[in-house]
């Protein structure tokens, strides 16, 4: 029910209202030229069993995800279920009445709807996406400053197309969009999408809890140099000497590390990129590195925001 109540808030808040508003005035209009409302509100009520029951099952309910939700969630399926037909029916119920209204009662009425409808999100645009998230960065690496991380990236994916290996890169997000835009040789686990909230309406799946974590696990790097970190907000000036990473991978309560690596690994990734500046908990590095037998490769930037990228292989 949580999940659902937050999808709710969602589905307002990002103005899917306004296309259900749409699809529901179109229901709307067609039960008015029937001339039926009975018989349609009937047939609403059938409607929204039959989608709920369908909901519930299984195959059906992957069926409606993969192919009819371009838009939506499995989640915001079970608010459009009421929203559409309620929806439907009162304008169904109320354009006779407001027909009779005068014309200026008329123009103002609709004109208040819209602005109402506006009011209920943002477009689509997910603008306090990232305040979540701990991506606390004045700035980013530019694209001409990171030239040397790419560079690396493309000449290693190449190497491993032409060997006939699918290589693919977890890196942070300032890195994974570049390399979208330089090079189409380089693979990543995720793209722009599962940050830019714009963009989700075009996915017809959402990313599961393993990319998001792992995308979480890429900000914190990022943007505190940290390789572990837990529910509670890291500070800035946080000391990363003399923690015991062993006991830490033991007890299990806080998220990365080797854990996290592998898996990124069992997704298919590679090689993961790491941001090397003077926050970043080298140590930590040493530590997933020895746990995985992994090796790595620094490769240096010239950059205010970051000395370089490690690339270690997994």
């Amino acid at each position: 029910m949580r999940d659902v109540f937050n999808e709710i808030v969602s589905f307002l808040s990002f103005n899917h209202i306004l296309a259900v508003f749409l699809l529901s005035l179109l229901i709307g209009m067609f039960m008015m030229i029937c001339r039926k409302v009975r018989t349609a509100a009937n047939g609403l009520i059938v409607y929204s069993v039959i989608s709920s029951v369908l909901l519930l099952l299984l195959p059906t309910a992957f069926l409606l995800r993969k192919f009819q939700t371009v838009f939506f969630t499995y989640n915001t399926l079970w608010v459009m279920v009421p929203v559409i037909p309620v929806t439907a029916f009162c304008l169904t119920a109320g354009i006779p009445e407001i027909m009779k209204l005068k014309k200026s009662t008329r123009i103002i009425t609709f004109v208040l709807t819209v602005c109402l409808l506006l009011c209920c999100g943002n477009m689509g645009k997910l603008s306090k996406f990232g305040k979540e998230l701990p991506y606390l960065k004045e700035e980013e690496i530019t694209i001409g400053d990171s030239i040397p991380i790419l560079q690396r990236l493309d000449e290693i994916a190449v190497s491993a197309t032409s060997q006939g290996d699918d290589f693919v890169f977890l890196a942070p997000p300032s890195i994974t969009e570049y390399a979208r835009q330089y090079s189409g040789n380089i693979k990543m686990l995720y793209g722009r999408d599962i940050w830019d909230g714009s963009l989700a309406a075009y996915n017809y799946n959402s990313y599961s809890e393993e990319y998001l974590s792992l995308y979480k696990w890429m900000l914190y790097n990022d943007a505190y140099g940290c390789l572990y970190f837990g529910d509670v907000v890291i500070t800035k000036d946080f000391k990363y000497e003399g923690l015991d990473y062993d006991l830490l991978d033991a007890e299990g309560k806080l998220h990365g590390g080797p854990a996290y690596a592998e898996a990124a690994k069992s997704l298919g990734v590679s090689a993961i990129v790491f941001t090397v500046n003077e926050k970043t908990d080298r140590a930590a590095l040493d530590h997933i590195e020895n746990v995985l037998s992994a090796h790595s490769e620094y490769v240096e930037v010239d950059s205010p925001v970051s000395q370089g990228y490690l690339i270690m292989y997994i």
